[in-house]
Parts: C-alpha cells; sequence; structure tokens
C-alpha cells in the first residue's frame, strides 16, 4: 500500500507540473479532476521588504496589502488552504502550485511548494493543509529585471488518487509584479554553533555593521575540540559562491595554518554548509599542548570574479584558546618534541631561560611549574622527569 501511494504521488507532481489551469477543467474533460468552489485560500508573500497577504474565501478577494510594482525579491513565507470535503475523503498530499511568465506571454511551468503540516482540525466541518510559517521559499531567483506574472492555485491528491484544485474562478490567483535590478553584493551576517564538548557550545552570530566579537577562553580548560555543525551565511546579491574562512594563529598573529568552508545557497536563500559533514577545527598535526592561540572566522564570497567579504574590516571574529588535545609536545617535559624526555630538553629549557632561544621555537612548553616564567626550577623538574623521579 505504501509503494502505491508512493506512485500516486509521483504520478501526482508528474501532472501537476504539466497541466495549466486552463487545461483542467471540472465539466467532464478530466473526470479525475475537480475544482473547489467553497475552500478558502491564504498565502503570505516576502517581497524582500513587504510582507504581503492575500486571501480567497470563494466568493470575493480580502486583500491585506497589495503587490508592489517592482520588487527585489519574492519569497512564500507561508500558506494554507481550507476545504469542505466529505468526512469520507482522506487527502494525503495538498501543495502550492505556482507559475512565473514574463508578462504577455501565457504558457510556463507549474512549481510545486509541498505542504508540511498536515489535517489540522479547524472546526467539525472544515479541514486545512499549510505550510509552516517563516519558512521562506524565494520563488523569483533568477529573474531577469523585467515584469512577470506570477499565478498560483492550491492541489489537494486523496488516497484514492482524486485530483482537487482551489483558484480564483477555477482561473488561479494572478499578480502582476516587476522585478528590480539586482541587489548590490553584500555579506550580511554569519551564524554558526560551535561545539567544545559533549554538551557546550559557542553561538556564533556576527553582522555587517557591528563590531565582531572576541571570545577568550584562555582561563578555561584546554580544548581539545571544536567541532563546526553547521554554517548559515545571509548574504544579498547574486553570489557565485560564499565560503567561511578561518585560520589559527599562534599568541603572537603567526599564522599555523587556514581553511575555508564551503557554503551552497538552500531554498531559503541562505547560504549553508552541509550539516552531515560535521568539521574539526583544530588540528592535532599542527598545534602544540597547552599553548594559547587564535581563530578567526570571516566569510567571504565572489561575484563575478570580485570577492566580498563580511569581515569586521580585517578585524574578523576571534576565538581566544589554550589547546589540550594531542598535538606535539604532549608528553610534559618534552621541549623538543621528539617523545622522549632526555638531555636535550634539559638543554633546551637553559637556552630558553638564558635568552639563547625563544620559547615559541620549540614545540613543548617549557613552562612547566606553570609560574609565567622560565628558570632554574623549570631545568630541575626536567631533570627529574629524566631521572624518573617525577
Amino acid at each position: 500500500m505504501k509503494a502505491f501511494k508512493t506512485i500516486l504521488l509521483f504520478m501526482a507532481l508528474l501532472a501537476a507540473s504539466q497541466i495549466s489551469a486552463a487545461e483542467v477543467t471540472s465539466d467532464g474533460d478530466n473526470e479525475n479532476v475537480q475544482w473547489l468552489s467553497t475552500s478558502t485560500a491564504e498565502i503570505y508573500l516576502v517581497t524582500g521588504e513587504n510582507y504581503l497577504q492575500y486571501r480567497y474565501n470563494g466568493d470575493g478577494t480580502r486583500d491585506n496589502s497589495t503587490m508592489p510594482g517592482a520588487v527585489n525579491m519574492l519569497a512564500v513565507n507561508f500558506f494554507s488552504i481550507y476545504y469542505n470535503l466529505a468526512d469520507s475523503v482522506d487527502i494525503t498530499h495538498a501543495s502550492l502550485q505556482y507559475m512565473i511568465c514574463p508578462e504577455g506571454e501565457s504558457e510556463g511551468l507549474w512549481n510545486t511548494i509541498e505542504c508540511n503540516e498536515v489535517n489540522t482540525l479547524v472546526s467539525p466541518r472544515k479541514n486545512t493543509h499549510r505550510s509552516s510559517f517563516n519558512e521562506q521559499k524565494i520563488i523569483s531567483r533568477d529573474l531577469a529585471p523585467g515584469n512577470y506574472v506570477l499565478r498560483i492555485m492550491f492541489q489537494l491528491i486523496d488516497d484514492e488518487g482524486q485530483y482537487y484544485f482551489f483558484g480564483k474562478d477555477n482561473d488561479n490567483f494572478v499578480f502582476y509584479f516587476s522585478m528590480n535590478e539586482p541587489m548590490d553584493p553584500e555579506i550580511l551576517g554569519i551564524s554558526m554553533p560551535i561545539m567544545l564538548g559533549q554538551d557546550e557550545y559557542l553561538d556564533i552570530w556576527a553582522q555587517v555593521g557591528e563590531p565582531f566579537e572576541t571570545i577568550d577562553l584562555t582561563s578555561e580548560e584546554p580544548l581539545e575540540s571544536m567541532l563546526i555543525n553547521e554554517v548559515y551565511i545571509f548574504a544579498q546579491g547574486n553570489f557565485g559562491n560564499i565560503d567561511l574562512a578561518y585560520k589559527v594563529c599562534d599568541e603572537n598573529g603567526v599564522k599555523i595554518y587556514d581553511s575555508k568552508i564551503t557554503c551552497l545557497p538552500d531554498e531559503f536563500g541562505n547560504w549553508c554548509s552541509d550539516p552531515d559533514n560535521s568539521l574539526e577545527l583544530l588540528d592535532d598535526t599542527k598545534l602544540q599542548n597547552n599553548k594559547s592561540y587564535n581563530l578567526y572566522f570571516w566569510a567571504e564570497g565572489v561575484v563575478d570574479e570580485q570577492v566580498y567579504t563580511l569581515d569586521n574590516d580585517g578585524d574578523n571574529y576571534l576565538v581566544k584558546f589554550v589547546y589540550g588535545g594531542q598535538g606535539s609536545g604532549c608528553i610534559t617535559g618534552d621541549i623538543t618534541g621528539d617523545d622522549t624526555v632526555d638531555v636535550s630538553d634539559v638543554n633546551a629549557v637553559i637556552n630558553i631561560m638564558l635568552g639563547k632561544a625563544q620559547a615559541s621555537s620549540y614545540p613543548g612548553n617549557a613552562d612547566l611549574n606553570g609560574d609565567n616564567k622560565v628558570d632554574v626550577s623549570d631545568v630541575n623538574i626536567v631533570i627529574n622527569i629524566m631521572l624518573g623521579k617525577e
């Protein structure tokens, strides 16, 4: 039965993409199709600047706003259809069907947006199918500047494969609009959660026009991991690609490594990373245990070979932390990073103490007693570790 319903759904969607309102009639030409005349439908549109509601109750329209002549974008924010059908009718699928054509052209392809909330009881005589609020689905993507006609109708399918259509006077809802020139390219914001442990998250948010935040974690426990599950980047303009870029530097600002996370546009107009491909930001082959680092974030995208960034004028988004994983120098007293504690480590501490070498030139931590200086007490600790006394 499940396979049969799947086939019916596929056939229904295929038919919806091929049948125009003019070809679907209720006079017997297609006995598997009925037009509804006593139902009610509503749609909420977003134009980039305005939030518009249109409603049709079977005998007239009630428009709370008027479609503006020119828009920057057009998205479906929410829609619903309320219908009166016999109790024996089991509606299994409901959708919004829409067609956008240049003004003066009458033919085009029907597109489908499925409802995702089903059979919500409104009254004993009336059921409804609806989509979720505030899940914008852009329907004007790739439209060139010019004048267009938007046609909308609502489609129901029952468990017997019967189609029910609803539109204004059986001829759809019809809206006229114009597309402006594309908005100037700009990256508007970055949002992403970073997982630091099993239940600990950093909620990163940065937006244009506001200083980027600095998060200082150096006074907390050393971090073994920084895991990103999803990245959301908000932008306007016809970007060819947008990436989240990051780099890890030592506390002196020297870059250790850098990389990028590729984001792709979704149906809501945002740019997102793959939610099923978590990324570990900390590279234990390049980081040293118990050393401080700075992790910087920014977003960059390309339009017509020109790069646009959201980076707070180069200051980026900064997370300061101490690494505590399995990087080089993870053995206490192993200053040289050769996985053993021997006389070479004693010499390394002495050279740092006498100013003959910088502490940053060694992978291991020479400040073994944690007093923020390297002196003879640290030399004694290395010797005791080497002799097995510690």
